[in-house]
């Protein structure tokens, strides 16, 4: 009898199994019926949050923060772009030194029932899926959802799609203020170094 794969693909919250897949392929075993399920969804996470995948992460954030900065205007979705890599750039240096103990954690029967370790675990990948998300903007990635400009139904409902007031000037130009310290401090969170920028826009336009 030929072999029956059942695939449970990526994504989804890895941290809650899609029980169907084990209750088919025992049903089907009962039956005589050679069966190998496989969960792609934990697999695709497993595989993504390792040191190697987060420091190319880190890497392509680092590179493209650096290309836009050589530009002398930028687009509507380059400023998203532009501020969503500069809020992801803390989480990308701290997820690539730190995603092989938070993983630790969690498979740690000790380990994971300790608050402390356990909250230090999870905010450590949920910066590594944020950063995956800023490297690859507009994709939105974590455990609950997974989302790609080319998945909206029309126009609207697109990130890229300028709107009057959707996206409030000082937000960029906060971001942006950050280059003046020459990235001082990579690791710290891009959204706090936002927030010490002057609100004021420096002299060079922005289109929109």
């Amino acid at each position: 009898m030929p072999l029956v794969a059942l695939i449970y693909p990526p994504t989804s919250d890895p941290t809650a199994p899609y029980l169907s897949v084990p209750m088919l392929a025992g049903f089907l075993r009962a039956n005589g019926v050679d069966v190998l399920p496989i969960d792609a969804n934990v697999e695709a996470f497993d595989l993504l949050l390792e040191p190697g995948p987060m420091a190319a992460t880190r890497a392509r954030i680092e590179s493209r923060l650096a290309e836009l900065d050589e530009r002398a205007s930028l687009a509507h979705s380059e400023q998203l772009e532009d501020a969503a890599l500069w809020r992801a750039r803390g989480d990308a240096h701290a997820a690539a030194d730190g995603i092989a103990r938070a993983k630790a954690t969690l498979r740690d029967p000790i380990a994971f029932y300790d608050p402390a370790q356990y909250a230090a675990a999870v905010g450590t990948i949920e910066a590594a899926l944020r950063a995956v998300s800023a490297a690859h903007h507009p994709l939105h990635l974590d455990f609950t959802a997974y989302r790609t400009p080319f998945a909206l139904t029309n126009q609207d409902r697109s990130p890229l799609t300028p709107r009057p007031g959707a996206i409030r000037s000082t937000t960029t130009w906060q971001a942006r203020s950050c280059r003046a310290s020459k990235r001082r401090s990579p690791t710290s969170s891009a959204s706090r170094c936002a927030s010490r920028g002057s609100s004021s826009p420096p002299t060079r336009s922005r289109s929109s």
